[in-house]
Parts: structure tokens; C-alpha cells; sequence
């Protein structure tokens, strides 16, 4: 299924460590200004991506609820190429690329719950 604007309820992924976790879980996520898009929380659609940006495999699945763009769909991308990247602009609560989502519009995360929390097998 391809995702593109308009499309609804995404389950994500969060990669994050046990005491943010933990901190995510009281008071919910938080932007930060780690990546290219600056402002936004940071999630992929697949988990072994989200893995990748753990030390202890700590993930937390969320269900998100709003509009997307995928910058790697290249009809999606002349729209954000027309808005010179301005979200605002676009009207959109994510992006997506390269198989990371960034989230503007935290309040469109609907729910989010340890996904797993525990070593790799050896």
C-alpha cells in the first residue's frame, strides 16, 4: 500500500533507551532537532530501522493519525520541492524518507506502548 497524502493510522516505530522510555511514557514525546527536518519527533515503519537508533533494542510502537508525504515517491516530492520544504506550506504532520517518518504534529500520535524491550538473540 503505497502511503501518501491523506493516508490514515500508521504504526511506527520509536528507537529510543530505557530511561527515555521510561520518560517518554509519563510525559509523551517531545520533539528534538536531530535531522535534517529539525523540529520532530523521529520514527520508521520498520522496526529493525528503529532498532538501529538503540544501544538496548528499547522501542516503542505508536499509532500515528495524520497526513504524509514520502519524499521518495517523486510526485510527493515536487509538492515539497514547490513548498521549498516549508511544512507549514504543505499542510502535512509528516514526512517521510528514506524509510524515516518525521512527526511535526506530535498531537497526531493516537497511543504508543513498549513494543520490546530486550536483547537480540545470540
Amino acid at each position: 500500500m503505497e502511503r501518501s497524502i491523506g493516508y490514515k493510522v500508521m504504526r511506527l516505530f520509536h528507537g529510543t533507551d530505557k530511561e527515555s522510555k521510561d520518560a517518554i511514557l509519563k510525559e509523551g514525546f517531545k520533539p528534538s532537532e536531530c535531522s535534517d527536518y529539525g523540529l520532530a519527533v523521529y520514527f520508521s515503519d520498520n522496526i529493525e530501522t528503529a532498532k538501529a537508533y538503540t544501544f538496548d533494542n528499547t522501542v516503542l510502537e505508536a499509532f500515528f493519525d495524520g497526513f504524509i508525504l514520502d519524499l521518495q515517491n517523486p510526485k510527493h516530492f515536487e509538492i515539497y520541492k514547490k513548498c521549498n520544504g516549508n511544512t507549514a506550506l504543505l499542510n502535512v504532520d509528516a514526512l517521510k524518507d528514506n524509510g524515516i517518518i518525521a512527526v511535526f504534529n506530535i498531537n497526531k500520535i493516537k497511543k504508543y506502548e513498549i513494543y520490546i524491550n530486550r536483547q537480540q538473540p545470540s
